[in-house]
């Protein structure tokens, strides 16, 4: 071993611990933790002169939450500053010593969970209010601007993708904003990334939300309030086209979700040590991961998925209702396989599309057979006309997972004509498509005329999701790729109507502009043939 480093490892602390001192034993003063306290396996704290005699906190077994700033470090800052003459000695172990207790407690459950909750230990909490900055404080504002930014948020992304308990958040505001402030935080300015108008997506409020979710990610939180935040950052992403990152995002999503055990929220009914709530709003968080991870893949459905495919044992969210007053039990959850009854709530038949959706990315990876396609095709679409008993024709626009059953089938009925015709090969009449395409483009075009005329835009920025673009974008290109005229109008005109539905659209989301340019690219190749 190299000196300089030897004489370091020797050097014991200048005063004992403050363990050793409420003990009257004698302590070896050894760094990081001296003998005693390593064998009774409690926190070992040291003093940074010798007449402090107050402790911040009784000693605690090892299961118990240590704070990683707690100790040699906080004392050692206070040192400097008091006597304004630092120790390279002293501060080279406080480096060490006060963030290696937290660290190793995650190591080590990450290394052998069995043997880590055998042993009845905790992980650590972090404290990570020193994560909350200026722009984080000012972005945020008081509880009244929290309130302002919670109440947009419920009445317009909440309505498509309820993942966090408006009357859980309520009840907790107070105690987070004592005991979680830096999650609160992350979670606020989510919300308001989300439900904001913007014309550039890289905003400083971006920047400055993205900045704070790296360092909670990497400061050791592990945290529902983190999660589900981040999932409402990959929507932004998703909604004003930020790529790669939307892309990668989802997979950090799914990693921190199984990281803090939110997968398994769809395994059971009811979980021991979990309340019912919280549940419910895990099992939603993760829905919303699956749902995500097979829409990005819509594009190109060779990329390998990060998240498993569900299975009908799977548990799925409650009633929307139910879910908004609190009122839901774990009676009232019903299995992927079992959800027959129509009072299910659009956010279940969220989670019921996801997992037909991973269906046709496989069908379509694999090539299956046409006879299993069109099986495939009409259980979507059946999905798609239970939930149209659910909502009203006049809600069909913001209706998401309609959406994205549409894009799926659309996804599988051109990933068959080129198996059929060949890669090259182009539709030259919507008749050569499915039944259920063809209903799909008549769709299309009702919901681009009912938002070009009946909708004003505050209902729209309110309610709409960014899932309706890609189904308006995949058909506009479906009547590029057909002949130049067809019943009801010509290709042109038709076109022409769901453009400029997704002009409006993309004052809510800036995706559209680039869905816009993409067709308009379209329209020069088909020139060109």
């Amino acid at each position: 071993m190299d000196r300089r480093y030897e004489s370091l490892a020797t050097t014991p602390a200048p005063f004992a611990c403050l363990a050793c001192r409420d003990s009257k034993r004698r302590c070896d003063r050894a760094l990081p933790q001296c003998r005693g306290c390593l064998q009774k396996r409690i926190a070992c704290d040291y003093p940074y002169r010798r007449k402090k005699r107050e402790r911040k906190s009784q000693p605690a077994p090892l299961k118990a939450v240590v704070s990683p700033t707690s100790g040699l470090l906080t004392d050692q800052v206070s040192l400097t500053a008091e006597t304004s003459q630092p120790s390279p000695k002293y501060d080279v172990f406080h480096h060490g010593s006060s963030q290696s207790v937290a660290a190793n407690f995650l190591t080590e459950r990450f290394l052998d969970p069995e043997a880590f909750i055998s042993a009845q230990l905790k992980v650590p909490e972090p404290s990570v209010d020193h994560l909350i900055t200026k722009e984080v404080s000012d972005f945020v504002g008081d509880v009244a601007n929290i309130k302002a930014i919670s109440d947009k948020f419920f009445a317009s992304v909440h309505e498509w993708m309820p993942i966090v308990s408006k009357i859980q958040f309520l009840a907790n505001l107070v105690s987070w904003l004592t005991h979680k402030r830096a999650e609160l935080f992350f979670l606020i300015l989510a919300m308001r990334l989300s439900s904001e108008q913007v014309s550039n997506p890289r905003t400083a409020l971006y920047r400055v939300t993205k900045y704070l979710q790296f360092r909670l990610e990497h400061s050791g939180v592990l945290s529902l309030q983190v999660i589900q935040a981040s999932v409402l950052v990959t929507l932004y992403e998703i909604g004003h086209g930020v790529y790669p990152s939307a892309f990668l995002s989802i997979s950090g999503c799914a990693r921190y979700a199984a990281a803090l055990g939110i997968d398994q929220s769809i395994l059971c009914r009811d979980l021991s040590g979990i309340s019912w709530n919280e549940l419910e709003e895990r099992r939603r968080v993760w829905w919303s991961i699956l749902v995500l991870d097979r829409f990005l893949n819509l594009s190109d459905p060779s990329r390998h998925l990060v998240t498993p495919d569900p299975i009908l044992a799977n548990w799925l969210p409650v009633d929307d209702g139910a879910f908004n007053d609190g009122s839901g039990r774990p009676e009232d959850a019903y299995t992927l396989g079992s959800a027959t009854a129509l009072d299910l709530g659009r956010f279940a038949r969220f989670a019921q599309a996801a997992h037909l959706l991973g269906q046709v990315l496989r069908h379509v990876a694999e090539g299956s057979p046409e006879s299993e396609t069109a099986q495939l095709r009409r259980t979507i679409f059946s999905l798609v006309n239970v939930s149209r008993l659910e909502a009203h024709l006049r809600q069909m626009e913001f209706c998401s997972q309609t959406a994205v059953c549409y894009c799926g089938i659309l996804l599988l009925d051109s990933s068959q004509a080129k198996n059929r015709d060949g890669a090259e090969a182009s539709v030259t009449s919507l008749e050569q498509l499915s039944t259920e395409t063809d209903s799909i483009s008549q769709s299309a075009l009702q919901i681009s005329t009912h938002i070009i005329t009946r909708r004003s835009f505050m209902e729209i920025h309110n309610r709409s999701s960014p899932f309706l673009l890609h189904m308006l974008y995949r058909v506009a290109v479906l009547y590029l790729e057909t002949s130049p005229s067809t019943p009801g109008g010509t290709t042109a005109e038709k076109v022409h109507l769901i453009k400029q539905a997704i002009e409006i659209m993309g004052r809510r989301w800036q995706v559209a502009q680039s869905y816009l340019s993409l067709l308009s690219r379209h329209e020069i190749m088909q020139a060109m043939r």
